[in-house]
């Protein structure tokens, strides 16, 4: 089932993808400045990793030569409301970093996200992501209600609080 729903994914993304070059051939991307060229890269990666499969345990959520996000297959809403996922956090670098989830949403909605622990450097690390209030700021209910998450990652350098990477936006789909 998990091979079917990849190869069906994999198809989802081509077939998205020709539209979306042609529509660009039209574009002059030397003209743009680096907030619209920017603005195209977001929209062209949203459109894509909406057709993502579901978030499964195992599942890297954000992964580059410096750290990965694993998400471990545990989430819940919690006895104060907060949305919790479990997620391990592997940091290659020689720096201490910390997490910073920034212009996040769930479903649409605005949500104040935080991301725990520093993660020293070479070390692997536990931690959640946790979205306060998700009852009281949307319409969510329950942990079926949640499909997508959508943030701007950074992580920075804990001694220097210098980013480590330029913001990079993700989505995660967690329910059909």
């Amino acid at each position: 089932m998990k091979f079917l729903s990849r190869i069906l994914s994999i198809a989802l993304v081509v077939v998205l993808l020709i539209p979306a070059c042609a529509m660009g051939a039209g574009q002059n991307y030397d003209k743009m400045t680096e907030e619209e060229l920017q603005s195209v890269i977001d929209q062209a990666r949203l459109a894509m990793t909406k057709y993502h499969p579901l978030v499964e345990d195992g599942t890297v959520l954000f992964s580059d030569k410096s750290v990965s996000i694993t998400y471990t297959g545990n989430c819940s809403i919690d006895m104060f409301g907060d949305f919790v996922a479990d997620v391990v956090i592997t940091n290659n670098t020689n720096s201490q970093i910390l997490f910073s989830l920034e212009e996040a949403s769930c479903n649409g909605w605005a949500v104040d996200i935080s991301v725990s622990p520093k993660i020293p450097a070479g070390k692997k690390a536990k931690g959640v992501i946790r979205i306060q209030d998700i009852a009281e700021s949307t319409d969510i209910t329950t942990i079926d209600d949640i499909k997508d998450i959508e943030a701007k990652i950074h992580y920075f350098d804990t001694t220097t609080f210098n980013n480590l990477i330029k913001p990079q936006r993700v989505v995660w789909n967690f329910n059909k």
